[in-house]
């Protein structure tokens, strides 16, 4: 969802992201004794647009109930870049990669080229910015969707797919070769049964 733009309040900070500029807003300062100094609690608040000024987010509007941005705005910019798209279109097309995703996870298709193209052009998978690649890049699915959106397509791909698409791309290159599948998830224990093991923070348990 996007929000008419409303002015930066004070007490914040600009944070580069992927070409973007994200807005913290300080909230309190705390004596961090570890640190042996102070250090300041931040939330994001939305993004900077063009003009500078600040593109709120729902967090916003928990901080500022009264601001005047509601208004709800079409979640694409008046201006996309098609550059990506159009690489990864030639490319799936050449080697038939969009028809066996199709084959395989029929309407789900678009959505998984479309993420698959926001990885490649932010070289992470931080999905919780994928809607502002969305805002102003073309994608293959019909409209932009959020991070909420591909953690419910990503659930409720099955093993069976996944391995049905691995088995069927290996097959169609018809090469020599190991291929690895990639996969970002962490594994925090793998004590099995064993009640006492509990999950924790990822990479910190």
């Amino acid at each position: 969802m996007k929000y008419n733009p409303v002015p930066r309040p004070d007490r914040t900070v600009i944070v580069k992201n992927n070409g973007y500029q994200y807005v913290y807003l300080t909230q309190c300062v705390k004596y961090s004794p570890r640190l042996k100094r102070s250090v300041p609690s931040r939330v994001s608040i939305g993004k900077l647009d063009e003009n500078g000024m600040l593109i709120p987010n729902k967090k916003y509007f928990e901080l500022f109930p009264d601001s005047n941005g509601l208004d709800e705005l079409g979640d694409r910019a008046d201006f996309i870049s098609i550059g990506p798209h159009l690489v990864v279109d030639k490319i799936s097309n050449q080697l038939s990669l969009y028809s066996l995703l199709e084959t395989v996870f029929h309407d789900k298709a678009d959505k998984i080229l479309d993420i698959a193209t926001y990885m490649i052009m932010s070289e992470n998978n931080v999905m919780q910015y994928f809607d502002d690649y969305g805002y102003g890049h073309s994608l293959f699915n019909k409209a932009n969707f959020t991070d909420s959106t591909i953690g419910k397509l990503l659930g409720s791909l099955t093993v069976c797919q996944m391995d049905l698409f691995i088995r069927s791309w290996v097959t169609m290159q018809n090469k020599d070769g190991i291929y690895v599948s990639y996969d970002s998830s962490n594994m925090n224990t793998v004590a099995g049964s064993l009640t006492l093991a509990e999950y924790g923070h990822a990479k910190d348990n």
